[in-house]
C-alpha cells in the first residue's frame, strides 16, 4: 500500500459512509488507522531529514509520473 492507495481507499470509504453502507463507528476507526499510518510515514521523513539522508520510503512511491512546475506555471516531466 502506498499513499495513493490509502487516499483512494479513504475516498471510497467516504462514498460508502455517505451512501449509508458504512457505519460512523467503522469510518472513525478507518480514519484513525489512516492517521497512524500517515504519522509513521511522517516519522520516517523526519528521521531522514534529521540524519541528512535520502532513504527511499516505499509508502510515498507511486506509479504516477513525477512532474515539476516552473515559476511560469509550466509543467515538465522529470526523468
Amino acid at each position: 500500500m502506498n499513499i495513493k492507495d490509502l487516499r483512494d481507499s479513504l475516498v471510497e470509504s467516504f462514498g460508502e459512509l455517505k451512501a449509508g453502507k458504512l457505519k460512523n463507528k467503522d469510518a472513525k476507526e478507518l480514519t484513525n488507522l489512516a492517521g497512524k499510518i500517515i504519522m509513521t510515514a511522517k516519522t520516517e521523513l523526519d528521521y531522514n531529514k534529521y540524519m541528512k539522508t535520502e532513504k527511499r520510503i516505499d509508502f510515498f512511491e507511486t506509479d504516477d509520473e513525477i512532474v515539476e512546475t516552473t515559476e511560469s506555471g509550466e509543467i515538465n516531466k522529470v526523468a
